[in-house]
């Protein structure tokens, strides 16, 4: 199965550009690095906060609707005055910053740690930045999302990451046996190192690139390569916690043959320290 990422892209691009909620709320977030406008077949997504709080398709918003709620809701359970509290939000831009409060509240931990590197693209105009997230590689027998894609502008090379967090299950095993993230790894290794797949996905993200440039009005350079290892990257632990980490991944062996980066404060991970130390 072909890697895809930008069927009738263009074409949604061109709608995307006459949507108010674009227009008025999403563009200037976009441009601040607050906002991470993914690429994807047949859809645009935008993250905020570790959330997706828009997908574009067909030319139309969908938002998650726990999002949309106007409540300021604690518990998991709600009674029924609180019901009677509740309202849902009508007007996406004017209300575009509790939209985005909601979508940071519902946020998974490892998807805040990804949204910490939001801020470094292609509009800081340095030479490694994220390129894209949730990449999906798909297979007869399988779908992976590989978390990160990180793109070297100058040397003009591609480099996917998985990113976990210390609470993560697949980063833990008895002594001396591998975890399930190496296996999760092998998986994405195993498409890279196929050629015909690693090409298709070169030749996708020269058009994905070509599709910036062209909506941004970006120079930013076309790929010639791709890094055929997947790393590793974890994050949110403390000081305490990296005996752990000594003892069950790094002492045992655990991620031979992977390279990997760790970073206890995912906050002051730096794309390019990411991209050249793991």
């Amino acid at each position: 199965m072909k890697f895809s990422r930008t069927k009738n892209i263009e074409k949604l691009l061109e709608s995307l550009q006459k949507e108010e909620l674009y227009l008025k709320a999403l563009k200037q977030d976009i441009q601040d690095k607050k906002v991470f406008m993914g690429l994807r077949d047949n859809s645009i997504d935008f993250y905020y906060g570790g959330s997706k709080i828009y997908s574009y398709s067909k030319n139309n918003f969908l938002s998650h609707r726990k999002f949309c709620i106007n409540a300021d809701i604690k518990d998991e359970y709600i009674n029924q005055d609180t019901l009677n509290s509740i309202n849902i939000i009508t007007c996406p831009i004017q209300n575009y910053k509790l939209i985005k409060d909601n979508a940071k509240k519902y946020a998974g931990i490892e998807d805040q740690g990804i949204s910490n590197l939001f801020n470094q693209d292609y509009f800081s105009k340095k030479d490694i930045f994220l390129l894209d997230i949730e990449i999906a590689f798909y297979d007869k027998d399988s779908k992976d999302r590989v978390d990160i894609l990180l793109y070297d502008n100058k040397d003009q090379i591609l480099k996917f990451i998985e990113a976990k967090d210390f609470t993560n299950k697949e980063l833990w095993a008895e002594k001396n046996t591998q975890p399930k993230v190496v296996e999760q790894i092998k998986r994405y290794n195993d498409r890279l190192l196929d050629s015909d797949y690693c090409n298709n996905i070169l030749n996708e993200y020269k058009k994905y690139i070509t599709i910036l440039n062209n909506f941004f009005e970006l120079e930013i350079n076309e790929p010639k390569e791709i890094i055929k290892k997947t790393s590793l990257y974890m994050f949110g632990f403390d000081e305490n916690q990296k005996i752990k980490i000594s003892k069950l991944l790094k002492d045992d062996n655990s991620l031979k043959n992977i390279n990997y980066y760790f970073n206890g404060n995912a906050k002051k991970t730096n794309v390019e320290i990411l991209f050249n130390k793991s």
